[in-house]
């Protein structure tokens, strides 16, 4: 057992390099938004669904950022490039979805905030 750490000491250590931020992230994520939401239910907010959903979705793509990472250990070195891709890809889906939604949100909070103020005027809204 020793041999075997003294012998994969750089990949252990690369390893948990990579587990235990990731292990923080996810909890900070997870802690975080519960506390936003929790923040934010205090102030009579009741619509938190698309913080749930930018949670979900950021979780899934740490999973798959750990998973991807960790298949550097078990592929050879030509591979290293095909999954350098994938890690690039899911970076841009994670990004374009989490502002996609945030988007969404921000636009739909305008509208309606638009429409209240003309029914609260009297006016038509559409």
């Amino acid at each position: 057992m020793i041999d075997f750490l003294k012998q994969h000491s750089l990949q252990i250590t690369w390893l948990l390099g990579i587990l235990i931020p990731a292990v923080f992230l996810y909890l900070f994520i997870d802690k975080g938004s519960k506390k936003l939401i929790n923040k934010a239910s205090a102030k009579g907010y009741e619509d938190f669904s698309f913080i749930v959903l930018i949670r979900r979705i950021l979780k899934i793509f740490i999973i798959l950022f750990v998973l991807l990472f960790l298949a550097y250990f078990f592929v050879e070195k030509s591979n290293y490039a095909f999954i350098t891709d994938n890690i690039k890809t899911i970076a841009w889906l994670a990004f374009v979805s989490v502002f996609t939604i945030i988007s969404i949100k921000f636009s739909n909070t305008i509208f309606n905030r638009t429409i209240k103020k003309k029914i609260k005027e009297k006016e038509n809204p559409t």
